[in-house]
């Protein structure tokens, strides 16, 4: 009894605090991401998983459904805290696939390599896109051959394109302009893999650089876009925001699969 106590406060308290985390990282993010609307629609649901996972955390440490008197209210009570379960292992279950795929080592080669942007910081690549760029240009030095091609629309009036900035990134880095092809329009990572077919070939094996929290969703939108061979290229981010950006794929996540997004398109 007094392990589940202590299961049960420790779930609480961190049940408690991640939403506040999340909070800063929202508005953090916010400072900086022109899409408000998408960033409140996502928010509303990383805080519907808090508040599940916060009942579930209740339900541990007080026994709410044991204490109800028997009958048709505590019969229905059992089926919501069964349902609340189920919803949180699919939650679990998802999150795992996200950290599992991002911890993939590169592996296999390709001619081509798609790049896939982020929100630029004062108008240059942050920590995580430069970790992303970083990993291109290596790959670009060690295969001469391989095309690269970067994907990341406008973020606002004077601001450059993410795929602008991460060109200049790259030739500052050494990589010669003519092995670069950009993609500045895309808004969207389902954007990214659409506009992006029309400078690469979907049909042929295809390096796929993004960051390791976005890896999965990455893969799956790739699929559902009718790329053959994406190769996982996964780079590592902000452990910071880490937990916050998992959170966020994991709603894009079941967003694209309730949308059917995973199947491939002809």
């Amino acid at each position: 009894m007094e392990t589940r106590i202590l299961a049960g406060d420790l779930c609480l308290v961190l049940t408690g605090i991640f939403p506040l985390y999340l909070t800063a990282v929202m508005l953090r993010r916010r400072e900086r991401v022109v899409a408000r609307k998408v960033d409140l629609a996502v928010y509303r649901y990383e805080m519907l998983i808090c508040a599940v996972f916060l009942l579930l955390s209740g339900e541990l440490r007080f026994d709410l459904t044991g204490r109800l008197p028997g009958g048709a209210i505590r019969s229905l009570a059992e089926l919501v805290r069964w349902g609340l379960l189920a919803f949180a292992a699919g939650i679990l279950l998802l999150a795992g696939a996200v950290v599992l795929t991002g911890l993939r080592r590169p592996g296999g080669e390709a001619g081509q390599v798609l790049v896939l942007g982020n929100t630029l910081e004062r108008g240059k690549p942050g920590r995580d896109l430069q970790a992303r760029l970083r990993a291109a240009a290596d790959y670009a030095k060690t295969h001469p051959e391989a095309a690269l091609v970067l994907s990341g629309g406008n973020e606002g009036p004077g601001s450059p394109a993410e795929a602008q900035a991460m060109a200049l990134w790259l030739r500052e880095a050494g990589l010669p302009e003519a092995r670069l092809r950009l993609d500045p329009q895309s808004v969207t990572t389902e954007d990214n893999f659409r506009k992006a077919a029309r400078l690469l070939d979907p049909a042929e094996p295809l390096i796929l650089v993004t960051s390791d929290y976005h890896m999965c969703r990455a893969l799956t939108l790739a699929k559902g876009c009718g790329y053959a061979k994406p190769i996982p290229y996964p780079t590592p981010s902000d452990p910071l925001r880490y937990p916050a950006n998992v959170v966020w794929e994991l709603v894009g996540l079941v967003h694209a699969l309730l949308r059917g997004k995973t199947r491939r398109k002809p």
